[in-house]
């Protein structure tokens, strides 16, 4: 059975290994030291407009999503949806779980008043950018980073 609900302090480990769990984050993510995962677990549950939900199958984390409600100007005032570090554990990839997962993210967004969700994916993850595609998610824009 798959159940959602936000995630917790208890639940930092689990997600980080989510994290780390692709091509990426296994070369940039350090689980040995949570410090600072459990820092930005703090300051996102602290915030009125954050949403770090977990999914649970039988109990046992199998994904988690990042939702942010962000206020803005253009759209009439709409607010918009980001979500970001969207993961799911590699052995139940490919099942319909993502597809479950951001549903029930794009349902959250919309009781929450949100007119638009954006979101961002590495151009190299080319299987993650067909799945939002699959969604009805539209690459209308060019993203660009600045890491400082």
């Amino acid at each position: 059975m798959i159940n959602f609900r936000l995630a917790t302090l208890d639940d930092v480990t689990r997600i980080v290994e989510l994290i780390t769990d692709d091509i990426f984050g296994k070369n940039r993510e350090y689980i040995d030291n949570l410090s600072p995962y459990i820092e930005a677990f703090q300051e996102i549950q602290s915030s009125s407009n954050n949403y770090l939900y977990v999914m649970l199958m039988d109990g046992n984390i199998i994904g988690t999503f990042h939702l942010t409600i962000i206020p803005s100007m253009p759209l009439i005032g709409a607010k918009r949806g980001n979500i970001e570090s969207v993961h799911i554990d590699g052995e139940y990839r490919g099942n319909g779980y993502g597809t479950q997962m951001m549903q029930y993210a794009i349902n959250f967004a919309k009781e929450k008043g949100v007119k638009i969700c954006q979101l961002t994916t590495n151009k190299k993850r080319i299987d993650a950018k067909r799945f939002y595609e699959s969604l009805g998610f539209i690459a209308t824009h060019e993203g660009m980073k600045l890491v400082l």
